[in-house]
């Protein structure tokens, strides 16, 4: 049953306000709405965006151990993949390795990574069991 359990409700706002960070600076990109992010949000979530990748991908991976079989697969394959992408730009940022992905830094691809992940979570919500 959806929404029966505090880890539902954790999953559906996260995801929720996943998708608010991911939409709107998209959609004010575009020009489809005037009004986007408050700059002291921007400048925060700018400077802490790894770590938001990292946290936030593996608790979509964790949400994926607890849903139907059908999202099983695709979200832990999703969750994992954004995990590692955090992952791999805390180890560059910690000088652990040499290398790090060239698009993790593209606000556009940022606003997508939260767009999905936002859904997958409230998705998430709905599906575990």
């Amino acid at each position: 049953m959806p929404f029966d359990d505090p880890k539902n409700w954790g999953s559906a706002l996260l995801g929720v306000i996943l998708l608010i960070l991911g939409i709107i600076p998209l959609l004010n990109k575009f020009g489809v709405i005037k009004f986007g992010l408050p700059g002291f949000l921007s400048g925060i979530i700018s400077s802490i965006i790894v770590y938001i990748l990292a946290i936030t991908g593996l608790l979509l991976v964790i949400d994926g151990f607890m849903e139907d079989d059908a999202l099983r697969v695709i979200t832990l394959v999703i969750g994992l993949l954004i995990f590692l992408a955090g992952l791999l730009e805390i180890l560059k940022k910690l000088n652990v390795i040499g290398f790090s992905i060239p698009f993790i830094g593209n606000e556009l691809f940022i606003n997508i990574i939260f767009i999905l992940e936002g859904i997958l979570l409230i998705i998430a919500a709905f599906a575990m069991f």
